[in-house]
């Protein structure tokens, strides 16, 4: 509270009584002196009493008086310094505008807070209009650098927010040391880390950004939940949800169930809408390497594929010359095995089909024969032709051919057609 005027006025009214005083002093005759106090020098001194009741008020109540606008900035006030304009502090020198230094361990240097509920502005704003850094954080002890904490169960606004408008990076996290860039952790049931954006995680590992050989980024669950969960909100959006990408040698996603008793995945992927739950692509032309890879230690199968429905288990694509499916065994075992389980089914093991001129089963042996067949009916059917007899053209030496009256030929080449049954 500002009480200079109040002050002032009382002063004035002082002054004027001392004056009257002296003018009575002055009309009165003079006396000798007796020792004793007149009714006038008892006005006197008690005039002079009030004035410095007052102005001993003023001093003593100057420490506890708010702070309003115009007012000097009061240290060490308990009552809060308080003003309805904006406090603007600049430098226009090398040194830093203001300095903050807390000598007592137990306290904080700098604590800012909004005691307005209804208030949607951040509690601090800070903005830069160089190259530099908006706010530059440093410690020479063992303590964090920086504690940003939402006390409010009921609060839905973030803790933390940062956004940049151009093109440079929004945050920027780097160890020098053994320590970790970034350690983000969640005691309660929310989520620890949520990401949204047009690409939700983009994380990049290069050797210029990590000198080291430790994780660029580590996320360790220790409840039930899920380490990373990922989400894309955005029903038209193209972007992947999750973009890892590694400019070294080393792979860019690698997964590990460290656990030897448990029997869940290292990686699980599941849509909920038409799109594939993993779609992997090479677009490298000179790339050997195969697009995905998949290596079984044990005795399980490297790669388990089913439909719980009419879909294919496993489905072969290509625009190319390449092989659809491709199957090779470096050891003893079959590099390509079919096998139907139920006893009841009526439907072929393998089944081979082609809309071309070309073969739809071809099997070689570079040592041995060329085809097997066992079976408890006959080890070889030949479905009996729709033509009344054997082809004209388009044969080679060593075809069979069944007409549609049962009788079987076998092409001997140049020397043409023989009936064998």
């Amino acid at each position: 509270m500002n009480q200079q005027p109040e002050v002032e006025a009382l002063m004035a009214r002082v002054g004027e009584l001392t004056r009257r005083i002296d003018e009575l002093e002055a009309s009165a005759p003079a006396k000798a002196p007796t020792g004793e106090l007149s009714r006038r020098g008892v006005l006197r001194y008690a005039v002079a009493g009030a004035g410095a009741a007052v102005a001993g008020t003023v001093l003593a109540s100057a420490g506890r008086a708010d702070a309003l606008d115009g007012d000097p900035f009061i240290v060490g006030n308990s009552v809060p310094n308080e003003a309805a304009s904006v406090t603007t502090l600049s430098s226009t020198g090398p040194n830093n505008t203001l300095t903050i230094t807390n000598k007592n361990a137990a306290g904080s240097a700098l604590v800012v807070n909004n005691n307005n509920a209804s208030s949607g502005s951040p509690v601090l704003q800070a903005s830069s209009a160089g190259n530099g850094g908006v706010a530059s954080f440093t410690t020479a002890n063992a303590g964090g650098i920086a504690d940003f904490t939402s006390t409010s169960a009921s609060d839905a606004t973030s803790a933390v927010s940062v956004q940049a408008a151009g093109t440079g990076t929004a945050l920027d996290v780097q160890s020098s040391g053994a320590g970790t860039g970034l350690l983000v952790h969640s005691t309660g049931s929310g989520t620890t880390v949520d990401l949204q954006s047009a690409q939700a995680m983009v994380l990049n590992v290069a050797s210029n950004l990590v000198a080291g050989t430790t994780n660029a980024a580590s996320v360790v669950q220790k409840g039930s939940g899920s380490a990373i969960v990922a989400f894309s909100f955005k029903a038209g959006a193209t972007n992947p949800t999750v973009l890892a990408q590694h400019l070294g040698a080393g792979p860019a996603i690698q997964a590990l169930a460290s656990l030897s008793s448990s029997t869940a995945p290292a990686v699980k992927a599941t849509t909920a809408g038409l799109g594939p739950a993993i779609d992997a692509g090479s677009t490298s032309g000179g790339a050997t390497a195969p697009t995905i890879r998949v290596v079984q230690g044990g005795s399980g199968a490297a790669l388990d594929a089913g439909t719980v429905g009419s879909g294919v288990g496993v489905y072969g694509h290509t625009t190319g010359a390449g092989f659809a499916v491709y199957g090779q065994a470096d050891g003893a075992g079959r590099a390509v095995v079919g096998y139907i389980s139920q006893t009841s089914s009526a439907a072929s093991c393998i089944y081979a089909n082609t809309t071309g001129s070309g073969i739809g089963i071809e099997a070689k042996s570079s040592n041995g024969r060329g085809a097997q067949f066992t079976g408890k009916l006959a080890q070889l059917r030949l479905v009996p032709s729709s033509a009344a007899n054997h082809p004209t053209t388009g044969m080679a030496a060593g075809d069979f051919f069944a007409d549609s009256t049962g009788r079987l030929w076998y092409y001997r080449g140049s020397k043409g057609w023989i009936q064998i049954v």
